[in-house]
């Protein structure tokens, strides 16, 4: 059974790091001119001024079993409107059970309207498509 919650960047540094690993390895397409290097202290200075949402999926003995990390601001072009924006999310193979990936972007897309968000923008990649998640949060699909 996994947990959902919130987490400090601090707190989920330390356990991301393999997880990262493992999601670059799988998803990313284009190794040769797109190296895995995130930019950590970018993510703690976007914590650092409110916008950054990070929740994180755990097992029951307190693996991180995956994440989502989002920004939470207004949008650019209607800045009227707080949006959630999809930085990353990942669940790793092992807890890709049941409705688990449902329930980690349901959880973050509840988290974000709590602080405001009246829209969310999700992406996925077309070799892993994820398709059945959009359909079950009832999402449209835009290009």
């Amino acid at each position: 059974m996994l947990t959902f919650q919130e987490e400090l960047w601090h707190q989920f540094l330390p356990d991301a790091l393999p997880l990262w690993e493992r999601h670059y390895e799988e998803l990313c397409q284009d190794k040769a001119r797109m190296p895995m290097g995130p930019d950590l202290d970018m993510y703690g200075a976007l914590e650092s001024i409110g916008i950054l949402q990070l929740v994180t999926a755990r097992d029951s003995a307190g693996r991180l079993a995956g994440y989502q990390i989002s920004i939470i601001r207004p949008h650019l072009h209607y800045s009227s409107v707080v949006c959630q924006f999809e930085d990353t999310y990942f669940l790793d193979k092992p807890y890709r059970k049941g409705l688990a990936g449902v329930h980690l972007i349901k959880f973050s897309i509840e988290r974000a309207k709590q602080r405001g968000a009246k829209k969310s923008f999700y992406q996925s990649i077309e070799s892993k498509p994820t398709d059945k998640i959009w359909k079950w949060l009832g999402f449209k699909k835009t290009h």
